[in-house]
């Protein structure tokens, strides 16, 4: 395997160069050689790869003495669903999520709470590259209860109200095709669906929803049939993009602003969070309605764990100050990855947002284990500003 396809919280690569099936093998038998529990709980998504590597990493858990329970064809939601209801610590979710048709990769846990990330991740990769696996008679069980008890579970959890709601869905061809229209049929809502055979070349568009342009032909939905609302599913079904009725693509910010507004009056425990790629429109909505807020690191898995850690936040609090405490707390992080550059610019936007409009970030380099070096312009004089983590 290669070094680099391990990143901050997942495996991803293009295949076959990058990962293959004997990769996944490889990766199958470090993983049950690795864990204490040696129940494991597996899903892939619909990409064209994703059989072969399931195969091949069912072989490889096997070989090092896993209780394998392989779910098969399946979103990353169910996945998450099943891992919990089951009550199985280690998972492994085949899926490259939002990304192109040649991307693959692994999603994995060693805990209930989430999947891994940052050490848990890197210690793993250097235990694989040690290469000291273990051999033993592991245990193939296929779970399949056709998605029942994940499908009761959604009805049973949502109310839409008396009004009857006329919403479009495009799931992109991804892996939400396989169960979409079975959980729309259990609501009485008037819905359509796109772009709903399940293709892992995902012929219609990009499969990820965040991104305006790949919302087009909801938009177009929307306008030629007047619905009320049209929804984007990603490629393995755990990120959704909105466009309103009015054929206007809404950003995720105004959505969880809106979602914090309806749930805030019966919310038991009174705290919400976001991640730094978050506009301080998120910050201001929470204030004007007392609700405490906590920022944090970009990613599924930290998000996960720092929900599981119920950690409060005073937003009255100065938070230029707050946010320098989150700002050292961070370890890990890895300057040659994008999306980490990303991470960090954001922060230091949000840590600066009141002379932002002066302010432009151009580049972030790493200084030494423990600091690093922002190159930026203000006020279009050119200055260096050094922040440890």
């Amino acid at each position: 395997m290669k070094k680099y396809i391990f990143r901050e919280y997942d495996v991803r690569g293009i295949y076959p160069t990058d990962l293959n099936e004997e990769d996944a093998f490889t990766f199958g038998h470090a993983f049950a050689s690795y864990i204490k529990n040696n129940k494991v709980i597996i899903g892939h998504d619909n990409r064209l790869s994703s059989e072969g590597l399931n195969s091949s990493l069912v072989k490889g858990l096997l070989q090092g003495g896993a209780h394998v329970i392989d779910l098969g064809l399946c979103t990353t939601t169910i996945y998450y669903y099943y891992k919990k209801l089951l009550n199985v610590e280690n998972g492994i979710m085949i899926t490259a999520s939002h990304n192109p048709k040649e991307y693959n990769g692994f999603k994995f846990s060693f805990s209930i709470k989430g999947n891994a990330c940052g050490k848990e991740i890197y210690d793993f990769r250097d235990f694989l590259f040690n290469g000291n696996f273990r051999n033993a008679q592991g245990f193939y069980q296929e779970y399949n209860d056709n998605f029942e008890s994940y499908i009761n579970k959604i009805t049973e959890s949502i109310d839409l109200g008396s009004k009857k709601i006329k919403a479009v869905f495009d799931p992109g061809n991804g892996t939400g095709s396989i169960i979409l229209e079975r959980i729309l049929k259990k609501f009485d809502i008037d819905y359509k669906i796109i772009n709903g055979i399940s293709d892992g070349n995902f012929p219609a568009h990009h499969p990820d929803p965040s991104v305006e342009e790949n919302m087009q032909m909801l938009k177009e939905e929307v306008i030629n049939n007047h619905f009320d609302i049209a929804l984007g599913i990603d490629g393995d079904a755990d990120r959704v993009g909105v466009v309103d009725n009015k054929a206007v693509f809404t950003p995720i910010d105004n959505v969880m602003i809106n979602m914090y507004k309806y749930l805030n009056p019966n919310l038991k425990n009174r705290n919400a969070i976001m991640d730094v790629k978050c506009s301080k429109a998120v910050i201001d909505e929470m204030q004007k309605i007392n609700l405490p807020l906590t920022i944090y690191r970009t990613g599924n898995s930290y998000m996960n764990l720092k929900i599981n850690e119920v950690v409060e936040y005073d937003v009255d609090d100065n938070i230029e100050k707050e946010l320098n405490n989150f700002y050292n707390k961070i370890r890990g992080i890895r300057f040659e990855e994008i999306d980490e550059f990303e991470n960090w610019l954001n922060v230091y936007k949000i840590l600066n947002y009141d002379i932002f409009k002066n302010l432009v970030i151009r580049n972030i380099y790493k200084f030494n284990e423990k600091s690093a070096v922002i190159e930026l312009k203000f006020n279009g004089k050119l200055e260096y500003d050094l922040l440890n983590f």
